[in-house]
C-alpha cells in the first residue's frame, strides 16, 4: 500500500477533507491556521468575543480581501470610509445617498450619518457633497442639489435651503413659475401681483406697454379713437372702424 503524507495549505488558504489542492482564503474570511477547514473558516469568527479564532469570518466594521492570512483589526483592517461592512462581507457596501460615512470601521446601514437639511450627498460619500442650488430646497437625507424645486409663486436666491419655508414669495412685478433663482420679469401686455405663478392678461379695453407691472391698476385705459378687443395685448388692437367713435377703454371696433 502506498501512504500519503498530509501537506499542511498555509495561512491564507483552505481546504476541505480529501482535497487534493488549497484554495484560496476568499473575501470576507480571514485563514490564519496553516490548517484551514472550510468548516472552521465558515464556522468561527464573526465576532469581535471571537478574535482570538485562527479563521473565520471576517469581524463587524472590517474587511478581508481575499487571502487574508490572519483576525483582522481595525487599526489595519476598518472598513473604508464612505462604506460600511457587516460581518463576512466580501467587499464594503457604500453608504447610500443621502447619507455618508465621515469615520472608517461603520459595521451596519445605520451607521451612516444623515445628511442635514439644505445639503445633499451622494453614494459611496465620506462627506457632504455640497449645498442646496438656488431655487430649490434639501430636505434632510437629500441626494441631488436639486431635491426639491421652490413652489409655483415662491423663489429661492441663496443655497442652502431646507424646506419650502426658506423659499420666498414671489415679488410684485414677477412671477415665479417653480424652482426660480429669480422672479421672472413680468412680460407687457400682463401684469403680476405678489405671489403669482403666472402672468396675468391685461383685460379687455386696456393694454400693457410695460413690462414688470405689479397690478390691474398699471394696465393703461384704451386710447380714445382706439379699440382693445383682447386681453394681453401690448397695444390698442386698431384704431375704430368709419362712421363709429371709440371713447377711453373702448373693447369693440364698433361700439354701440
Amino acid at each position: 500500500l502506498q501512504t500519503v503524507t498530509p501537506i499542511e495549505c498555509g495561512i491564507g488558504y483552505y481546504s476541505n477533507t480529501s482535497a487534493d489542492a488549497c484554495t484560496e482564503c476568499p473575501a470576507g474570511s480571514y485563514c490564519g491556521s496553516t490548517t484551514t477547514t472550510e468548516a472552521a473558516m465558515r464556522d468561527n469568527g464573526a465576532s469581535w468575543d471571537n478574535n482570538g479564532d485562527m479563521e473565520g469570518s471576517c469581524f463587524p466594521g472590517t474587511y478581508c480581501p481575499a487571502g487574508m492570512s490572519r483576525a483582522p483589526t481595525l487599526l489595519q483592517d476598518a472598513c473604508p470610509v464612505g462604506y460600511y461592512c457587516p460581518t463576512g462581507t466580501a467587499n464594503p457596501i457604500g453608504c447610500p445617498a443621502g447619507t455618508f460615512g465621515s469615520t472608517a470601521g461603520l459595521e451596519a446601514e445605520d451607521d451612516c450619518t444623515t445628511t442635514p437639511k439644505g445639503y445633499y450627498t451622494t453614494a459611496n460619500a465620506s462627506a457632504i457633497s455640497g449645498q442646496c442650488s438656488p431655487g430649490y430646497y434639501c430636505p434632510a437625507g437629500s441626494t441631488s442639489d436639486k431635491q426639491t424645486p421652490c413652489e409655483a409663486g415662491f423663489y429661492r436666491q441663496d443655497f442652502g435651503a431646507g424646506e419650502q419655508a426658506d423659499c420666498a414669495l414671489c415679488v410684485a412685478g414677477g412671477y415665479c413659475a417653480g424652482a426660480n433663482e429669480i422672479p421672472a420679469v413680468c412680460p407687457k401686455g400682463s401684469y403680476c401681483p405678489t405671489g403669482h405663478s403666472a402672468p396675468v392678461p391685461c383685460p379687455l379695453g386696456t393694454y400693457g406697454n410695460k413690462t414688470a407691472l405689479s397690478s390691474v391698476e398699471g394696465c393703461t385705459p384704451c386710447d380714445g379713437g382706439h379699440y382693445c378687443d383682447q386681453t394681453g395685448l401690448d397695444r390698442p388692437a386698431g384704431k375704430c372702424e368709419a362712421g363709429f367713435y371709440c371713447v377711453s377703454s373702448s373693447n369693440s371696433s364698433r361700439p354701440a
